[in-house]
């Protein structure tokens, strides 16, 4: 029988050594069924949109727009990620000049590139101002 959600494995109380390819396996069956709810959820959110649209403009104003159409994009989760990996990845695509630390900064605080620039000369500053 296929359950949906957790399996019972989740809930046991007795915990198992497993490998990280056994997780890995199970991360992989996850991320299949979360790409299969995300085919069928699709078009009953565009559908639900549209709905809400119908009742909105039928009991108040101002209308919104009937010929307008709603685009939908699920959020991806992250894949989990050590810290020596990201380590490890980073430094990487720093040798090859893929990234700098401009476009990490923009990654872990979600800032644009101006931002970023202003942040790391920040930093670069307060470092200056320490080491006198």
């Amino acid at each position: 029988m296929n359950s949906e959600g957790l399996s019972a494995q989740s809930g046991d109380v007795n915990v198992a050594n497993e490998s990280g390819v056994k997780r890995s396996m199970d991360e992989i069956e996850l991320q299949e069924k979360r790409d299969d709810y995300k085919e069928l959820l699709y078009n009953f959110e565009i559908e639900l949109l549209n709905m809400i649209r119908l009742v909105h403009n039928t009991y108040m104003t101002p209308k919104l727009n009937d010929k307008a159409y709603f685009e939908l994009t699920f959020s991806e989760e992250k894949g989990t990620e050590t810290i020596q990996d990201k380590i490890a990845r980073r430094e990487m695509e720093k040798s090859i000049g893929y990234k700098n630390d401009v476009d990490f900064t923009m990654e872990d605080l979600e800032v644009s590139e101006d931002e970023a620039i202003e942040i790391l000369n920040k930093v670069s500053e307060q470092n200056k101002s320490f080491q006198n």
